[in-house]
């Protein structure tokens, strides 16, 4: 199952494909990375991609 993701940072953010993650708790982790809030969810963050 694939579902589509656009995340916007700022409105100087630059296009880029964050490519197939491995699982829903990605979007999760990077939210609560974003935010500044400590988290044991499974997956990895990708605000650095």
């Amino acid at each position: 199952e694939f579902v589509p993701l656009l995340v916007v940072a700022n409105e100087k953010s630059v296009e880029k494909e964050l490519g197939v993650r491995a699982t829903f708790s990605d979007i999760a982790v990077s939210v609560a990375q974003f935010f500044g809030i400590e988290n044991t969810f499974p997956g990895s963050s990708f605000l650095k991609s």
